[in-house]
């Protein structure tokens, strides 16, 4: 039986609530927040997304997404809302991986224990096909800060995971999301989540890479979406797994 993928329009924090009073509970937490990076000062943090993390001759320019543009001190508050109101609807040692970049990499293992978790590590996405810069270093890695709730949770049968992880961006033209995940990499995480038939949360769900993933693995899974614009492209790209 196909595992049941759900993709809810709203924002993280009123979803929470929403999903707590109906009393759901949640395997593990993927997800890839906005950033509020790309770049050094507020000058930079507040331009357009589509600007900020594409080029400026890119032919097709993805939609805006929302939450974008904090400041550090306001970005670490805000993650740390939604955290603490997810640690609730997750059983017991369910791993928590966040995505985030190198400027964002201390401040999101901040806000991971300030929103009630277990810090267990990072691991490192390997961008095959990374933009190299010139005079200065490619930044071929992304980082996927790694938690959990509570002691780790334990499999009858133990499993292990490598913390580097490689896997290309998607092309410009196959993408939806300026800052698409691709599924082979999600793929990879699915494989960390507890066997227990619950779902797996994101919160952040974009272009619906995590639910795909998870759709292939046999997962289910439960994303969240802000952008009506980004969502409406997700339910498409979801119905296309049904086709």
């Amino acid at each position: 039986m196909p595992a049941e993928i759900e993709l809810i329009h709203g924002e993280s924090l009123a979803t929470l609530k929403q999903l707590r009073r109906e009393e759901r509970r949640f395997s593990a937490l993927i997800t890839d927040p906005p950033y509020s990076s790309g770049g050094i000062g507020l000058s930079s943090k507040t331009r357009r997304t589509s600007s900020k993390y594409q080029n400026g001759n890119a032919q097709k320019k993805h939609p805006e997404f929302l939450g974008d543009s904090r400041d550090q001190l306001s970005w670490m508050t805000w993650y740390t809302l939604w955290l603490s109101a997810a640690q609730p609807l997750l059983i017991p040692g369910a791993p928590v991986m966040l995505f985030t970049d190198w400027r964002q990499l201390g401040a999101t293992i901040n806000a991971l224990q300030s929103g009630g978790f277990c810090y267990r590590g990072v691991a490192v996405w390997v961008k095959n096909n990374a933009r190299p810069v010139p005079n200065g270093f490619r930044q071929r890695s992304e980082f996927i800060v790694i938690g959990s709730n509570g002691d780790r949770y334990r499999n009858d049968k133990p499993k292990y995971h490598d913390n580097i992880i490689q896997a290309s961006v998607p092309a410009t033209k196959h993408r939806i999301h300026s800052t698409q995940k691709p599924v082979e990499l999600m793929e990879q995480l699915m494989d960390a989540v507890p066997d227990v038939g619950l779902p797996v949360l994101d919160l952040f769900a974009g272009s619906g890479s995590t639910l795909v993933a998870a759709s292939n693995k046999g997962i289910p899974c439960v994303g969240v979406e802000q952008s009506e614009e980004i969502y409406t492209l997700a339910l498409q790209r979801l119905d296309e797994l049904k086709n």
